[in-house]
């Protein structure tokens, strides 16, 4: 055990173990966070939740987040997201919460504006990062489907104004 109340080195510090750990404490004596080396995978741990690994950086580089996932300054990637997995939310996500002017586009194979989102003018554009409209849509041949999942014949498009009440 190494207890002290700071280390100033420009070497590094190797903790060589079986199951090198780091933990974190404030003045109660009792741990608050640890981080652990554990066959090749990097945990960060909440030490005060049984411990429970909030952080997980696995032997293949992917990456582990449980519990919410709180980035209010944002996230800057300089590379590449990639994976076969993919991304995985659960539960309600609000993109752009603040209103700032960022747009948000996917891209397609061949397309890189399959989805664009124009913050600055409130406008979505599918195979645009031009739209014209709140929706536009820019392509060749059939521009849109409409594919209703039963076969009644309550099929066709519902023109409405704020109100709902007239409509056509």
């Amino acid at each position: 055990n190494i207890t002290t109340t700071g280390i100033t080195t420009t070497s590094k510090v190797t903790l060589n173990s079986t199951s090198p750990m780091v933990e974190f404490e404030e003045s109660d004596g009792n741990p608050d966070y640890r981080i652990i080396s554990e066959g090749g995978e990097l945990l960060f741990q909440d030490a005060d939740a049984g411990p429970a690994t909030r952080i997980k950086i696995n032997t293949d580089g992917h990456i582990d987040i449980a519990g919410n996932l709180d980035v209010g300054a944002g996230i800057d990637v300089t590379g590449a997201i990639t994976g076969t997995a993919g991304l995985s939310v659960e539960g309600a996500t609000v993109f752009n919460d603040a209103g700032a002017d960022v747009d948000f586009r996917i891209e397609g194979v061949s397309d890189a504006n399959l989805f664009h989102l124009d913050a600055s003018a409130n406008q979505i554009g599918i195979s645009t990062n031009d739209p014209s409209a709140v929706v536009s849509i820019k392509g060749n041949g059939g521009l849109l489907t409409l594919i209703k999942d039963s076969d009644s014949n309550n099929n066709g498009i519902i023109f409405q104004d704020s109100s709902k009440n007239n409509h056509a």
